[in-house]
């Protein structure tokens, strides 16, 4: 049913390649500031500046040996075309391993780097729309992360918000994912988020994969802080929620060897809306990329069922070639996948709330995990998912054991 729903730090140096150690203390930027850690304060200051128009700010933080925690902020301005504003947040994650597997970093905590969280408007030259992106990338700060390597080959991924909804309600996934090194772009394709609006899946479709061109630097409005870690050719994913899991199967149906993976969040195959809104159901056996499924049950029936049972995650999963991961969360609602249910409008009052705290952490940590192991070929995420019907260990005692989720896989 289509009511589904779909840091800057001072002097910052952008990178992709090996995490740097992750700073302590609490800093603001601009023309002063004060740092404080839980054993002392001092003062700093200084000013940031961004490389598109606009204004930044954000934290960062991460626990040392020192145990000292904290944020760090600052803003700055510079000429290029289009306008960004954004603020970000990074912290340090664990490692685990398990098993003969690799060790990695566990994916349910913050990553690595810092993170930058901005925003432009930008135009698709197919549909001549204009509308809202939101994107996360990873920066170092020299200030702490001495040695960290230079900007190079970040994975990108696009991520597409439900119908009814709004890019803003999936920011969390966005810094996640990014704060491991990645940089996540979440177009707020063209009136999807209009309850007045006469549907087009495939000019939305259209819209989403312009993100991939933002991210790449072919659009006038394109960030020249995040152009050089990306690679034209560099590996893509795609994920999305509700309607936007669907519109994630169709570009990549739609885009033959653009799109590397894709992992969906309680996707929905309406097809209400007739020719503007093909199934994707029947392209998926030949997709030939991995594909992973996170969803409920709880809206799958009754009256103005949000993710009906033929149309649900069960039903793209079934329909999936191999390899495919489905993942069942028992306590969920279809709202239960966006940050913030209080302030996600009518999207989220048309379907059920659920848990989202679990829903949430998981939904973050399998996202990690099924694109590290997918674009990044990280074996030891293994541990973390479930492939060839058999259940990681990390996976089964993070998730399943606590009951927070069940997996099959083929």
């Amino acid at each position: 049913m289509r009511f589904a729903l779909s840091l800057v730090v001072a002097s910052g140096v952008l990178a992709c390649g090996n995490p740097a150690p992750i700073d302590s203390g609490t800093a603001t930027g601009g023309s002063s500031g004060s740092t404080v850690g839980l054993g002392g304060s001092g003062s700093t200051g200084g000013s940031g500046a961004s490389s598109s128009a606009g204004s930044g700010s954000g934290s960062s933080s991460g626990a040392g040996t020192t145990g000292a925690l904290g944020t760090t902020s600052a803003s700055g301005t510079s000429g290029a075309s289009g306008s960004t504003s954004g603020s970000g947040s990074t912290s340090g994650s664990a490692g685990s391993t398990t098993g003969g597997l690799p060790q990695v970093p566990d994916p349910t905590q913050p990553g690595p780097y810092h993170v930058i969280s901005a925003t432009a408007e930008i135009t698709d030259s197919t549909t001549s729309d204009t509308f809202p992106v939101l994107y996360d990338y990873p920066i170092t700060n020299p200030l702490s992360d001495a040695g960290a390597p230079p900007p190079q080959g970040c994975p990108i991924v696009l991520f597409a918000h439900g119908f009814l909804m709004d890019a803003s309600a999936y920011e969390t996934y966005a810094n996640h994912l990014a704060s491991f090194g990645y940089v996540v772009v979440l177009p707020n394709y063209y009136d999807a988020n209009t309850i007045l609006s006469m549907s087009n899946d495939v000019a939305y479709m259209q819209d989403v994969v312009t993100g991939l061109t933002f991210a790449t630097g072919g659009l006038p409005q394109s960030d020249p802080a995040v152009t050089p870690l990306v690679s034209a050719t560099g590996p893509v994913g795609i994920s999305g929620h509700s309607l936007g899991g669907k519109l994630a199967i169709l570009a990549i149906e739609q885009n033959r060897g653009l799109f590397k993976a894709s992992i969906d969040f309680d996707p929905i195959d309406d097809t209400s809306c007739g020719a503007n809104c093909p199934s994707v159901l029947p392209g998926l056996g030949g997709l030939g990329v991995p594909t992973a499924f996170l969803g409920e049950t709880t809206d799958s029936s009754g009256f103005g069922a949000c993710a009906p049972t033929a149309e649900n995650f069960q039903a793209f999963y079934a329909a999936a070639g191999s390899p495919s991961l489905l993942g069942t969360v028992p306590a969920a609602g279809s709202a239960s996948f966006v940050d913030n249910q209080s302030n996600c409008g009518v999207g989220c009052s048309l379907c059920s709330a659920g848990n989202a705290g679990p829903t949430l952490s998981l939904a973050h940590g399998l996202m990690v995990a099924f694109y590290e192991r997918h674009l990044r070929n990280k074996t030891g995420y293994d541990a973390w998912l479930a492939t060839a019907g058999s259940v990681g260990s990390l996976a089964r005692s993070t998730w399943v054991t606590p009951g927070t989720a069940t997996f099959s896989s083929k």
